[in-house]
């Protein structure tokens, strides 16, 4: 049993986003398509030493971000720990690198990844993945993901999760604003727009496929018709940028470009790591920050 442990927390990007029904408690069913990109959070964790008091400690640097016991890395440890009937206390260190409220998961990345710290430092057995995953479903419904990474169908409330085989990685270019998005504004938006009537499940059914075969098949320009989120067309009447940033992606050379699950980060994809490269340098100077990134799969985690 060790008494530190470290862990990078990859941020996600969605290829396709569809809403498909509503469940009795009002959350929203949907299908998703997700892949790791190499924006990560640095976490470090370590058991107090004796003599430090207090209780489980957080700390973090770069990002602003809540520092109450809603934040989900805290709420992942006291998960763990009460699972797990651990009474030892911890300090956690994040260094924040992705975007806060933006649709990247680092939320639920960071969640994913004290779990997984935790699991290596008190040697949980693998006779209790089961409970494992429950606690992390527990607490979002993008923690799941981010235990497993890579290229991943979501459903149901969004933590039913389908691992797929690694495909070709690709280059791509994230626009962040200077404002973020809450997740249940967006889903709420939605609901306001669309009081009746849903997408149909033969055009979500068949879209799904071609994605995969396009990623599979790895090129780019396969791939780029078939992006799609639901909630742009909630979120964007109240934040126009959003639809400035998709078309200063493609002004740059991106092949289509689509909102990251619920905002406020917009992606673009490019041919190649050199086409983004001048992406890149186009846009720099506006008024987004920009970062270039690649997807990743399961074995580069």
């Amino acid at each position: 049993m060790r008494v530190s442990a470290s862990a990078k927390a990859y941020a996600k990007i969605n290829w396709f986003l569809d809403i498909v029904g509503v469940f009795p408690d009002g959350y929203h069913r949907v299908s998703t398509l997700l892949q790791s990109i190499d924006l990560a959070d640095e976490l470090s964790i370590r058991e107090k030493n004796a003599g430090e008091e207090g209780e489980d400690r957080l700390s973090f640097r770069g990002a602003p971000i809540r520092l109450n016991d809603e934040n989900l890395a805290s709420l992942a440890a006291r998960t763990f720990k009460k699972e797990f009937s651990i009474g030892r206390d911890i300090v956690i260190d994040i260094e924040k690198k992705i975007p806060i409220g933006a649709g990247l998961g680092g939320g639920s990345a960071d969640a994913a990844a004290v779990l997984r710290a935790l699991r290596e430092m008190w040697g949980v057995s693998s006779d209790y993945e089961s409970r494992f995953m429950e606690a992390a479903a527990s607490l979002g419904a993008d923690v799941p993901f981010g235990l497993v990474g890579g290229l991943a169908l979501a459903e149901g409330y969004g933590s039913e999760i389908r691992p797929l085989p690694d495909v070709p990685s690709q280059s791509l270019l994230l626009l962040e604003p200077s404002f973020s998005i809450s997740t249940a504004w967006a889903y709420g938006e939605w609901d306001r727009l669309h009081e009746s009537g849903l997408r149909g499940e033969p055009d979500r059914k068949n879209r799904t496929e071609n994605l995969i075969d396009a990623l599979n098949d790895g090129d780019p320009a396969k791939i780029a018709p078939h992006l799609h989120n639901d909630l742009e067309e909630a979120v964007m009447p109240s934040h126009p940028e959003i639809g400035e940033m998709k078309k200063a992606l493609i002004k740059a050379g991106s092949l289509g470009s689509l909102m990251s699950g619920s905002g406020s980060v917009v992606y673009g994809i490019f041919s190649d790591k050199e086409a983004a490269e001048r992406g890149r340098a186009l846009i720099s100077g506006k008024k987004w920050k920009v970062h270039l990134v690649r997807t990743l799969g399961r074995s580069d985690l």
